[in-house]
């Protein structure tokens, strides 16, 4: 899927599940419940060890299945970018900007997301190509700062991670 097709299918899903397991195994059990309660959008976070794996496995399971999307998270560099690319990530999530992991996204075509709290880092975001801007924590900045955000940037396309619910 196209790094287009996977952003406009992320936003129709509406959320994304963040998944840090102990172990693959356990990673992959806790997307496939995810999954099966209609949370299709499954970002596994490099927290895991060997989340690799997890990834490689799920990608694999549900390559044909154009409603589920398997990502990669808590990405801190390029070379973490391209070892979950190689595995089948369709989008890569970061807490922080890092502008070589968005260049590597971008040459691939795949989609990403990397994390900030700033205007300054929203800006370099979007000037490097970044798919969606992930506001992290959410859970400490909120809403109002998606909303001061937006005042000078309405075209940034925000997405608060971290302590979010209904």
């Amino acid at each position: 899927m196209d790094k287009i097709e996977v952003v406009n299918k992320i936003k129709e899903i509406g959320v994304v599940a963040v998944i840090r397991g102990n172990n693959p195994e356990e990673a992959v059990a806790m997307s496939e419940a995810c999954i099966k309660g209609g949370v299709t959008a499954i970002e596994l976070a490099f927290t895991t060890p060997r989340a690799h794996e997890a990834i490689r496995e799920l990608a694999k399971k549900y390559a044909d299945n154009p409603d589920v999307i398997i990502g990669a998270g808590t990405v801190l560099d390029a070379v973490t970018a391209r070892i979950a690319i190689l595995e089948g990530a369709e989008f890569i999530v970061s807490p922080a900007l890092d502008v070589e992991t968005i260049k590597l996204c971008n040459r691939y075509r795949v989609a990403v997301m990397p994390g900030t709290t700033t205007l300054k880092d929203v800006v370099t975001a979007l000037e490097c190509g970044a798919d969606i801007i992930k506001i992290f924590p959410g859970e400490v900045v909120g809403m109002k700062a998606i909303k001061a955000i937006h005042g000078p940037l309405p075209q940034a396309p925000l997405m608060p991670t971290g302590g979010v619910n209904v």
